[in-house]
């Protein structure tokens, strides 16, 4: 017999994206709230996030992932712990 799973709700396993954004540098905050549009601003590209931090885009670029493979190991240290 085939169902749907219902949804899980439980706090103490929700993710918040702003905890994760903590672990980063303040360079690496700045790169992915304004390459994303975090804080209700407007999503900018690699070039205009270079031209408003008034660095290379290549740098914006290494910012951005070296700040999203933090992000992304923080989530799955997270989910690891929620499975032990």
């Amino acid at each position: 017999m085939y169902y749907k799973k219902p949804a899980v709700k439980n706090e103490e396993k929700h993710v918040n994206i702003e905890e994760m954004i903590g672990t980063l540098t303040s360079p690496e905050k700045l790169v992915i709230s304004s390459y994303f549009g975090l804080n209700e601003k407007e999503a900018l590209t690699l070039e205009q996030v270079e031209k408003k931090l008034n660095i290379s885009e290549e740098r914006v670029r290494q910012l951005k992932n070296n700040a999203l493979d933090k992000m992304k190991h923080a989530f799955q240290t997270v989910q690891i712990a929620y499975c032990t």
